[in-house]
């Protein structure tokens, strides 16, 4: 873990305030047009045990399912990799579950079907690139989620604010080379969520990346879900 980093803290109300909140709320928050506040992430319940699956794609990369998540928190398959869907679906359920009762209990309301996808990616492939899983900014939309729990460690998370491109309607928010290193050098504050702990942030203009593995054996696998949904202001 890098020296800068910190670890996220259980979900809370005021937490959970950013995840209710429109993108043009969340760009509100910070003190500048070129700036975006970062939430950082919060936990949701406490050990979540990640199968160690065995990797068993043909395919360089990772072995992928997606699942469809609706209201209860039932997960659909949509491929066809019958032996991978057997060994995700429990977690992937499980995992779901969960987190829609944490949001609902939170006042956080989604919209639509939420989808889930699990992975196992050899340790050596897992990507350490920094990202938003959403850059658009539309005022009125909502900020969405994304939960994430593996095994080996969970995703890395900045939690201080990030110089970015002016914040402008249906563009991009755009970050430069020099934000993205800062992060990876840890110039900018992070966070390092733990393996075996479901981990939720905002999907809009939340900076994060995979983990730096260390200590594992050769050939070991990290298995992930990533749940994802959009949500209505409130």
């Amino acid at each position: 873990m890098n020296k800068a980093d910190l670890w996220p803290a259980p979900i809370s109300s005021e937490y959970a305030r950013y995840l209710r909140m429109s993108k043009a709320q969340l760009a509100d928050c910070s003190h500048g047009a070129d700036e975006l506040l970062q939430t950082g992430a919060a936990y949701i319940g406490d050990e979540f045990v990640v199968p160690n699956i065995e990797y068993s794609d043909e395919n360089d990369g990772a072995a992928i399912e997606t699942f469809v998540v609706d209201a209860t928190g039932e997960c659909t398959a949509t491929g066809q990799n019958d032996r991978l869907i057997v060994e995700l679906l429990p977690t992937a359920k499980r995992m779901a579950q969960l987190v829609l009762a944490s949001l609902a209990e939170h006042g956080v309301v989604l919209d639509g079907d939420s989808f889930l996808t699990g992975s196992v990616t050899v340790e050596d492939q897992v990507t350490t690139t920094p990202h938003f899983d959403d850059e658009l900014f539309v005022a009125s939309d909502g900020v969405g989620i994304v939960a994430i729990a593996a095994n080996l460690a969970g995703p890395r998370i900045a939690c201080s604010a990030l110089r970015v491109s002016p914040v402008r309607e249906s563009l991009p928010v755009g970050l430069d080379q020099q934000t993205i290193d800062d992060f990876d050098s840890g110039l900018i504050t992070t966070q390092q969520s733990a393996a075996n702990r479901i981990v939720v942030f905002p999907q809009f203009g939340q900076l994060h990346c995979g983990p730096t593995i260390e200590h594992s054996m050769p050939g070991s696998t990290r298995t992930m879900f990533v749940l994802r949904a959009g949500t209505r202001p409130s």
